[in-house]
């Protein structure tokens, strides 16, 4: 069964730990605040689209808020993607150009955080201003009913991790 990943409540730093561990007190690596691990937290998809997705704390990407049908900019969201270290990552097709993209949204618990509001749009800005063939290309950012996010370039095929990652083992923090 995959790892549960989740945030220390005091530093923000992501942790994980296998699903049998619920339940049980750690100390944060980063911190050293004592954590009780969570039941369920994000689990790590099998496939990702977006290579700059990682994978954060929380049930369900952006507070929990099902975004699948809403539309951002001119962009309807299709299907979640990915839970990602600083969101999740959304397929969405231009509602005009019945074209795929993506959208990443930062989680909305976060949105209050002004450091990790920063991080965010400064990854937009970084983004925006790279051009190269393995680059998603970004498209619009904004923040929308309180979700910041940004569309980008819809890259099909799997997530770098997978690639770079043998079949039947698992990467390991030291």
């Amino acid at each position: 069964m995959p790892d549960v990943y989740f945030f220390c409540p005091r530093c923000k730093q992501r942790l994980e730990a296998p699903p049998e561990m619920a339940g049980t007190t750690i100390e944060c690596p980063a911190c050293k605040s004592r954590i009780k691990i969570p039941a369920s937290g994000s689990r790590r998809p099998s496939a990702v689209s977006i290579g700059t997705a990682n994978t954060f704390g929380g049930s369900t990407p952006s507070g929990g808020i099902d975004l699948v049908g809403r539309i951002f900019g001119k962009d309807r969201v299709t299907a979640k993607i990915a839970v990602g270290g600083m969101g999740s990552v959304w397929k969405t097709e231009h509602t005009e150009l019945k074209a795929a993209r993506a959208l990443k949204t930062m989680p909305e618990g976060f949105s209050s955080q002004q450091d990790l509001v920063q991080r965010f749009h400064q990854e937009a800005k970084v983004l925006a201003q790279l051009h190269h063939p393995n680059i998603a290309q970004i498209h619009d950012f904004g923040s929308q009913d309180g979700i910041f996010y940004f569309i980008m370039e819809y890259l099909p095929g799997g997530s770098l991790r997978a690639k770079l990652q043998p079949r039947g083992t698992r990467l390991h923090r030291g």
